[in-house]
């Protein structure tokens, strides 16, 4: 997460570009960002020393007696994963990595 945030932020960065940030002024228009979102995620990570992952399964999900959430499908229960559908209404299988 913090090589591609550098590679997208920084004028020197790889994904760096002017059209990457939005030309208002602070607070005078809303636009959501998945950048924004990684960036939160990464300070978190930094603050913590844990992975996002570790830090909110610890921090939100357990406290919250969420047992079955994860940000991985990898040690899910595969029963219980919900069904995926295309636009023709043909299952698309779970890939587990």
């Amino acid at each position: 997460m913090a090589a591609f945030l550098q590679d997208y932020l920084s004028t020197d960065g790889s994904y760096y570009s002017n059209k990457n940030f939005n030309k208002q002024a602070p607070g005078k228009r809303y636009e959501y960002s998945n950048i924004g979102s990684d960036l939160a995620a990464w300070l978190i990570e930094l603050k913590s020393g844990m992975s996002f992952a570790e830090y909110t399964q610890k921090h939100i999900l357990l406290p919250l007696q969420m047992t079955d959430a994860s940000w991985s499908t990898t040690n899910a229960d595969q029963a219980k994963l919900s069904t995926l559908y295309n636009g023709d209404k043909k299952a698309i299988p779970n890939i587990v990595p």
